[in-house]
C-alpha cells in the first residue's frame, strides 16, 4: 500500500512539474512533500532474492540467413548414386534482375544520357549494378561543355532516357517504371 502511495505522490509531483499542468497550491505541495519524506524515511521493504537454482534451459544460438535479397536460389536435382550427373542437374543463373532489365532496355532501343558531375545520374547508373555495362549510356559532360551527341538527341537535362518509340523521360527513374514503360520484365 505504501508503494502505491509513493507512486501516486511521485506521479503528482511529475504531473505538477509539467508546463501544461495547473499549478498546485503551496499547502498541497507541502503536504505532498511531507508524505514523500515520510514514505522515504520508513524502513525499506524486504526484497526476496531471485532464486538461482532454477532449471533453466541454456540459450541456443540460431543461425541467421544473411543472403542478399537479389540472390536467386540454386536448384539442385538429386541424382541416383548409380547415375552419372549431367550438366542439367544443377541450374545456376548469375544474371540479376538488373542485368536482365538492362539487356531488355537495350533491345527495345532505350538510351540513357548522363553526365559525370550529376548526382542523380550516378544514382540511376548505380541502380543497375552489373547491368550498367549492357545499357546504351551516352556521357553528356564534355570538358566544360555539353557533348554534341546529347545536343543532337535533344537532351537538355540529365539523367534522361530516350526510348525506342521516341518517348523521353527525365530524372532518376525507378527500375520498375523503366521496365513497365518498355514492356520489360523486372
Amino acid at each position: 500500500m505504501k508503494f502505491k502511495s509513493l507512486i501516486l505522490i511521485l506521479g503528482i509531483f511529475i504531473f505538477a512539474g509539467c508546463e501544461a499542468a495547473e499549478p498546485i497550491a503551496q499547502e498541497e505541495a507541502d503536504t505532498v512533500s511531507q508524505e514523500v519524506n515520510k514514505v522515504v524515511s520508513e524502513k525499506p521493504a524486504i526484497v526476496t532474492p531471485i532464486p538461482t537454482d532454477l532449471d533453466m534451459p541454456e540459450p541456443v544460438a540460431k543461425p541467421i540467413n544473411v543472403a542478399p535479397v537479389t540472390e536467386k536460389p540454386v536448384v539442385v536435382t538429386p541424382v541416383a548414386s548409380d547415375e552419372k550427373p549431367s550438366d542439367t542437374s544443377v541450374n545456376i543463373s548469375d544474371e540479376t534482375p538488373e542485368v536482365t532489365l538492362a539487356k531488355c532496355l537495350t533491345e527495345s532501343g532505350a538510351k540513357l544520357y548522363t553526365a559525370s558531375w550529376c548526382g542523380h545520374c550516378k544514382n540511376q547508373k548505380a541502380a543497375f549494378g552489373a547491368g550498367l555495362e549492357y545499357l546504351k549510356n551516352t556521357e553528356c559532360a564534355d570538358g566544360d561543355g555539353w557533348a554534341q551527341a546529347c545536343t543532337d538527341a535533344g537532351v537538355k537535362a540529365v539523367p534522361a532516357w530516350i526510348f525506342g518509340d521516341g518517348t523521353t523521360r527525365s530524372g532518376n527513374t525507378p527500375l520498375a517504371t523503366l521496365a513497365e514503360l518498355n514492356g520489360c520484365k523486372y
